[in-house]
């Protein structure tokens, strides 16, 4: 508990430090936080207010810091042990905005995580990932932009891994967009490779 207390009442204030470094060592001290494994309906209240204060700076940091490496590293070593707090519909709304991210290894992160988080708040989760399925399978159809159907191929690729039992629905119309578009002249070899 001491633990916790620190990092909310120290480390959590270097997360605004003008020095890049110093908030990128702060993000990974918060990530590698380690509280008791238990059900989180039995972790004391103040313990959980702490954890959704530090959730809610971690996505803030994630989603607005300059740095891409910071909003990177946010997300890289953010820990399953938070996954029943990030489940929460306040922390999901912080995190779907991840998908926003103009770096694509954010995107990438940001869906893994979503398919880890399933389990957890299925009912909020679902939706989303099933409107980013149909979104990516249109971006691959639709896009003149060599490497926006790229990423949405590789994005695609991380929904499959992340979520297998929720891709299984989409998995004919992925094939579809997929093949036709192997098939078109516009398939570049970055395209098939990601593809393949």
């Amino acid at each position: 508990m001491s633990t916790v207390y620190f990092i909310e009442n120290s480390v959590l204030n270097f997360l605004d430090d003008e020095n890049p470094n110093v908030r990128k060592e702060a993000m990974r001290t918060c990530c590698g936080l380690s509280f008791p494994k238990t059900s989180h309906l039995r972790i004391s209240s103040t313990m959980e207010r702490i954890i959704n204060k530090l959730l809610h700076r971690f996505f803030v940091t994630a989603t607005t810091d300059n740095e891409d490496r910071i909003r990177v590293t946010m997300l890289k070593h953010l820990n399953p042990q938070f996954d029943p707090f990030i489940s929460k519909y306040e922390n999901l709304l912080m995190l779907f905005n991840c998908m926003q991210d103009q770096n694509f290894e954010i995107k990438e992160r940001t869906v893994r995580i979503l398919g880890r988080l399933v389990p957890h708040n299925a009912s909020q989760i679902l939706p989303y990932l099933r409107q980013l399925i149909v979104a990516l399978i249109s971006q691959i159809e639709q896009s003149n932009d060599a490497k926006e159907r790229e990423e949405a191929v590789k994005l695609i690729m991380m929904f499959v891994k992340s979520a297998p039992d929720i891709a299984k629905s989409y998995s004919a119309s992925i094939l579809a967009s997929l093949i036709k578009k192997l098939e078109g002249e516009r398939a570049t070899s970055a395209f098939v490779s990601a593809t393949l």
